[in-house]
């Protein structure tokens, strides 16, 4: 039987000094924590009322914190509500203005209704509104674009120099001078203000100086000329912005892109502009004569002036007011102050024929696609159609042939003056536009007047037919756009064969598709490029691309404003907002062209310069560095 070895007696101490021991050799052993150790009643009490002094502390500041929260609270609500006042303030006082404007307008329509049943003859020719000529220029500008010239009314210090004032036609007694701006027609002719930052309000404006005279240069080989204007100048960096609207998520996310590519200065105003059917070449008409320009370079291939004013100082104004390329681009048809049509050869840069006929200023001019007929709106209250190869005339068509006006409407008819035409991609019917404040659309075939569109406000100064001639959209002093629909019974005609012998009754359409509202000023131009346009469907060197931006169906307007306003004809809203505004001038948009290709179209203003644009698309979209439209200026 094995027994267990014994242990060996140990001393009381012996197991303290092997912890000793240990703890020595190990220094990283855990110590036995202080709370394991005796404390002191007295010490833990000491504890207890330091942390009792911190939380109340504590809760000092809290309350202090809370007390200033709910001041800044009581602060930001008050703010609040005097921001709401002040809002409210603001509405109050448009709402003010606007009844007070409206009470100045029908006053001053009444007054100009007692003067023209005093003299009938007073205002012939001119828009409501419009002021009356200087006595400098008795017998020229007596259309109702009169008022748009510069030599009316440039050189305002007449206004304030009585050496200088010359006599004017009696005007009705005058109204505060905010509400006589709202009445006046495009001032294109008063140099605008210098362009500011978008953020700035602009500089005061420097005393207008008069129109620079054209300079004489030497005389291209073909035709003489005392005054030749001089040649386009080299293009340099110009001022211009353009901004998008946020919600246009087309436009936002394309990579769309407008660019100027040329900036043509004139010796005058630009009273209209044009591309050829092919899209080479722009035409522009200002004092005395018209040009054409090369698009690709900018060069000038052609200065159309006729210095055989049968007896009149060709030192005179004339205005060209209108202007239009044949369907071969090998004429150019243009219209003038001095009633006459002109065609010319431009090659040869000799007028083929003139063509007489209109009583008053001729502002509008459209050929037929076929080349046939070339059709004209003047301040004579008519729309005459010609036939290019004989230079006959067709017809005449007068709006005070309107059988459909009622009673009322031809005891308080307003001038019926022509300001614009647009021919029917058809070729069948002709749509003008009024001082009246009418469109009206003519059979070309049988002269019949077949719908008048009646829904503007003031003056209508523009119409254009949309690519597939069924809309039409047209342009108002009313500073509105709208987009009219032909009727199902102007459409049954113009699609039947002619019959001159049926009269059809006129349809009466006051219903239309769009209103467009977005400038500050007069509406003086539009364009109609449509869903098959190229704006924004080319890169930027003008090539077509696959891939473009979709479901919009273009419109583009000018306005006295100076901006160019790109709207959707398709827009879903009620309120058609603005895709993009374009501010490239300084003075009125006068006129707008639009290209058959390349993303092309182009501005004439009464800054003296003709600009042609790009809208293109970047191949690799990213959104464009564009401005927020609530950002432009609006003088």
């Amino acid at each position: 039987m094995s027994q267990h070895p014994r242990p060996l007696p140990q001393h009381p101490m012996h197991h303290q000094q092997i912890a000793s021991l240990q703890n020595q050799r190990d220094p990283h052993s855990p110590k036995q924590h202080p709370h394991q150790q005796h404390m002191h009643p007295s010490r833990l009490q000491e504890l207890f009322e330091a942390l009792k002094h911190e939380v109340e502390m504590m809760s000092k500041e809290a309350s202090m914190q809370k007390v200033y929260r709910d001041e800044l609270e009581k602060k930001l609500g008050h703010q609040i509500n005097e921001m709401a006042a002040f809002q409210q303030a603001l509405y109050d006082l448009e709402r003010i203005h606007n009844q007070m404007k409206q009470k100045y307008e029908e006053e001053i329509h009444h007054l100009r209704s007692m003067l023209d049943q005093q003299n009938p003859e007073r205002r012939k020719g001119f828009p409501e509104g419009a002021p009356p000529t200087l006595a400098t220029r008795p017998q020229q500008g007596n259309g109702s674009f009169g008022n748009l010239m510069p030599h009316q009314m440039y050189d305002k210090r007449r206004d304030s120099d009585p050496h200088l004032r010359q006599p004017q036609v009696s005007k009705p007694p005058p109204m505060p001078q905010v509400q006589q701006m709202q009445q006046l027609p495009p001032q294109i002719q008063q140099p605008p203000p210098q362009m500011q930052p978008m953020h700035q309000p602009p500089m005061q404006q420097l005393p207008p100086q008069m129109p620079p005279k054209p300079k004489p240069v030497e005389p291209e080989r073909g035709r003489a000329s005392p005054s030749h204007p001089p040649a386009p100048t080299q293009k340099k960096p110009e001022e211009w912005v353009l901004a998008t609207n946020p919600d246009a998520y087309q436009i936002q996310s394309s990579g769309l892109n407008v660019e100027l590519l040329h900036s043509i200065e004139h010796s005058s105003v630009v009273c209209c502009v044009k591309f050829s059917p092919d899209g080479k070449y722009i035409a522009t008409g200002c004092n005395h004569y018209a040009q054409v320009f090369e698009i690709a370079s900018g060069r000038r291939v052609a200065l159309l002036e006729d210095t055989n004013r049968e007896g009149k100082d060709p030192k005179e104004d004339l205005y060209i007011r209108s202007v239009c390329f044949s369907p071969d681009g090998v004429f150019l048809a243009t219209g003038a102050e001095d009633h006459v049509i002109r065609v010319w050869d431009i090659a040869h840069k000799e007028i083929k024929v003139r063509l007489h006929g209109h009583e008053a200023d001729i502002y509008s001019l459209d050929w037929s696609r076929d080349g046939k007929l070339v059709v004209s709106g003047s301040g004579d209250k008519t729309v005459k159609v010609w036939e290019t190869e004989s230079g006959r005339l067709l017809n005449s068509l007068s709006n005070d042939r309107d059988e459909s006006l009622l009673q009322h409407q031809r005891q308080n008819s307003k001038d019926s003056g022509v300001t614009s035409v647009a021919i029917r991609p058809s070729g069948v019917c002709v749509a003008a536009g009024s001082l009246d404040e009418m469109i009206r659309v003519w059979d070309l075939r049988t002269g019949h007047l077949l719908e008048r569109f009646q829904g503007h406000k003031n003056s209508v100064y523009s119409v254009a037919f949309s690519p597939d001639g069924m809309s039409i959209v047209s342009g108002s002093l009313d500073r509105s756009l709208i987009i009219w629909n032909l009727s199902p019974q102007t459409l049954a005609i113009l699609s039947a064969p002619a019959d001159p012998s049926v009269v059809p009754p006129v349809q009466i359409t006051t219903k239309y598709r769009y209103r467009f509202e977005g400038h500050s000023d007069f509406v003086l131009s539009v364009g109609y490029p449509g869903l098959d346009g190229s704006l924004g469907r080319v890169d930027r060197d003008g090539r077509p691309l696959q891939d473009a931006i979709p479901e919009l169906e273009w419109i583009i307007s000018g306005s006295k404003d100076r901006h160019v306003i790109f709207w959707d004809a398709r827009s879903s809203d009620p309120e058609p907002k603005p895709l993009m505004t374009l501010q490239g001038h300084k003075n009125s948009v006068i006129s707008i062209g639009l290209g058959p290709n390349g993303g092309l179209f182009a501005t004439g203003s009464g800054d003296q310069k003709a600009r042609v644009w790009r809208v293109s698309l970047d191949q690799q979209p990213h959104p464009p560095q564009l401005l927020p439209a609530s950002l432009v200026k609006q003088e």
